[in-house]
């Protein structure tokens, strides 16, 4: 990631879990990675502060924290962001692969796409990729450079 800017890594072209509510009408939502200023861009130019902040829990928190301790030189936020740019709720590193959906993960990993801005979102094309090239090729774990 360079500079402010924000990765692009997954998509739930169907996703009814948002605004911490399942059983919500479907739309796509994009897993997105982001600094922190780039997370405070978003938040004060995109969506209204107190529409994300009431969904920010005291586990997100903890994450962000021990993020900090890891990384020292960066805070990594991840958020789950609908294309149309409706919905915002942040999200933890795992969620995405994480073994809590049963059945499987409702995500597809797509080519990392970087953004500048948030606004960019809606316009993106995407291409899909299969979980093996995804960790074949190194594209979880992209390196940050300031």
């Amino acid at each position: 990631m360079v500079g402010n800017r924000l990765i692009v890594h997954y998509i739930w072209k169907a996703c009814n879990f948002y605004n911490g509510k399942h059983n919500q009408p479907s739309k796509e939502v994009f897993w997105i990675e982001c600094k922190d200023k780039e997370f405070n861009n978003i938040i004060n130019n995109f969506f209204l502060p107190q529409m994300v902040m009431i969904k920010l829990t005291n586990d997100y928190y903890t994450e962000l924290f021990e993020l900090e301790e890891n990384y020292s030189d960066i805070l990594v936020h991840y958020l789950m962001v609908a294309k149309d740019l409706t919905t915002l709720d942040p999200s933890f590193r795992a969620y995405p692969i994480s073994a809590m959906h049963p059945g499987g993960s409702p995500f597809n990993p797509i080519k990392p796409i970087f953004l500048n801005n948030i606004g960019e979102l809606p316009n993106i094309k995407y291409e899909i990729v299969s979980w093996e090239e995804y960790e074949k090729n190194d594209l979880i774990y992209i390196e940050y450079k300031n």
